[in-house]
């Protein structure tokens, strides 16, 4: 006998399998939320709005998740038709149109990508993980300098969580355009500001230390 998989499930088995590798399994899982119902399935509204509310945010972040997977499997254009739909729904949050613009940036649509990210920091105001999020999407795609900008915010807040892997990460940033010296300044300030997580991550700190003072060495010799 075959029962129905509740709504709630069938979204969770969706981002498990995406994060299992199977793209095109989870995507099943997603569709079936973009599947009109038919008039039999029809139900009237529950009582609570509340309820009506938990069923449309479900609806909203399974059209995400298979906007998502549809980009995964090569269907770019249907990815983004989805994910549009998602973006000018009132239901959409801060962190949905990270990963659109996310998928512009891959897609090369730099502006819109930039709208996505501006859209989710008005959303989330106060909110220093998000900017770090934009920075560490802008520094996997090259972008250094937007992903500076991005890390200069969360820097300056002197966020307890953020701060520290920012600094160590506009460091990055720095050395992919090529200001060793100000990259390494970016180390000493992560040492001196944060012991504890430099003390945590010693290994990563110091790693990127040494990669940084053997280029500014290789830099020096090259100009004598």
């Amino acid at each position: 006998m075959c029962y129905p998989v509740h709504p709630l499930t069938r979204l969770n088995l969706g981002v498990a399998l995406w994060w299992a590798g199977e793209p095109s399994a989870a995507r099943v899982m997603f569709e079936v939320f973009h599947t009109p119902k038919k008039p039999s399935d029809t139900q009237p509204e529950p009582a609570e709005g509340k309820e009506v509310l938990v069923d449309e945010l479900l609806r909203i972040h399974a059209y995400a998740g298979l906007g998502i997977t549809l980009f995964a499997t090569s269907q770019h254009a249907r990815a983004l038709g989805i994910l549009e739909a998602v973006a000018n729904s009132a239901f959409a949050d801060a962190y949905f149109f990270l990963a659109f613009g996310f998928i512009r940036l891959a897609m090369k649509k730099p502006r819109d990508a930039g709208h996505s990210f501006a859209k989710a920091c008005n959303l989330e105001k106060f909110n220093m993980e998000i900017r770090f999020l934009i920075g560490g999407i802008y520094l996997l795609f090259s972008s250094a300098n937007k992903a500076i900008s991005f890390y200069d915010v969360v820097i300056k807040e002197r966020d307890r969580t953020f701060g520290a892997p920012a600094l160590l990460n506009r460091a990055v940033g720095h050395a992919q355009l090529n200001l060793i010296p100000t990259a390494l300044k970016d180390i000493q300030l992560v040492q001196r500001l944060y012991p504890e997580f430099s003390k945590r991550y010693r290994m990563q700190v110091d790693s990127l230390d040494f990669q940084l003072r053997v280029k500014a060495r290789k830099q020096r010799a090259e100009e004598t």
